[in-house]
């Protein structure tokens, strides 16, 4: 008698884990890559999430390493956040290399996906 109790109980708990689990995957909030506006050029990236983000566009600065000219824009409108020489410490980087790690953009700094950081160069204000 108690040993069907206790697999009746497990049985329960068994079904409602699973169905927890269903729920989670099934009901997470679609992330899709909103329409680039006309003034993003094609080389920028989307990096976001289901409350918004950033396209991002980054160049190579002749004759530097690991120093790029980013600019930042809204990802509905296209307006620019930023634009700025941004430089990341470490190993070099190719700017392939780099388009492809970005993260996000925190208003700042660029995040990449291995954790590195471009930090913005911008001349002391005076």
């Amino acid at each position: 008698m108690i040993r069907n109790i206790l697999t009746g109980i497990v049985l329960i708990i068994a079904i409602v884990t699973i169905l927890l689990l269903a729920f989670v995957y099934f009901c997470k909030p679609k992330i899709s890559m909103p329409k680039r506006p006309a003034n993003v050029p094609l080389t920028a990236v989307w990096t976001g999430g289901a409350e918004g983000g950033t396209w991002i566009d980054c160049r190579n600065i002749p004759n530097q390493t690991n120093l790029f000219l980013c600019t930042i824009y809204n990802d509905y409108d296209g307006e620019v956040i930023d634009s700025a020489l941004f430089r990341i410490d470490g190993e070099q980087i190719s700017l392939e290399e780099l388009k492809s790690l970005i993260r996000f953009y925190d208003g700042h700094k660029i995040v990449l996906k291995d954790n590195r950081i471009l930090k913005s160069i911008k001349k002391d204000k005076q």
